[in-house]
């Protein structure tokens, strides 16, 4: 049979004539290719990971959070997600309770401890130390350790959370003197 298009009518002619049977033969299927990345509902990394991971970023900094995440394989977009309670970076927006309870716990913790040590620093300033150099000195450590407790406050009203920032843009104004003299002439 020559290669090219034929009717319906000899392509039946020619698959009779072969010596196999058509349903023994093995005729291909079409599959449907799994798509690339996470299916759907698929969690690669353990809720239990993903909140040690958060903790991480909040006790230790973004820097130890994400050489603990390359231990695991874990992309440092996603220690981004897990610091604020997400379970992935397309959910960023929508964190999970149970991580964010969590985090949560840590913030509060970090900051009483800090409350407590602000306290105790304002406690050792006296009178008689005001009169020395070191009062200074202590005054600094309350001043740093009330940044922290702000910081790590979860009623809301510390530094957590995005702040309105205003950046104005004042460009540079070009002196005269810089500009090239062109003396122009009436003359033709």
């Amino acid at each position: 049979m020559p290669i090219g298009i034929v009717s319906s009518d000899d392509f039946e002619a020619e698959l009779r004539s072969v010596s196999v049977p058509v349903k023994d033969r093995n005729i291909g299927q079409i599959k449907k290719p799994d798509s690339p990345g996470r299916n759907k509902g698929d969690v690669n990394v353990p809720t239990s990971l993903q909140t040690i991971i958060g903790d991480s970023a909040i006790i230790g900094g973004r820097a130890e959070a994400v050489a603990l995440a390359n231990a695991f394989g874990i992309s440092p977009s996603s220690v981004s997600a897990y610091s604020n309670g997400a379970a992935s970076t397309a959910s960023y927006h929508e964190p999970k309770t149970d991580i964010v309870k969590v985090l949560k716990n840590t913030r509060q913790r970090i900051g009483n401890r800090a409350r407590a040590k602000v306290l105790a620093a304002m406690r050792e300033i006296t009178p008689d130390k005001l009169k020395m150099t070191k009062a200074r000195d202590l005054a600094g450590i309350a001043k740093d350790l009330s940044t922290v407790a702000l910081n790590n406050d979860s009623s809301g009203l510390g530094g957590v959370g995005n702040k309105p920032s205003i950046v104005i843009f004042a460009p540079q104004l070009a002196d005269e003197s810089r500009f090239e003299v062109v003396m122009a002439s009436n003359e033709l």
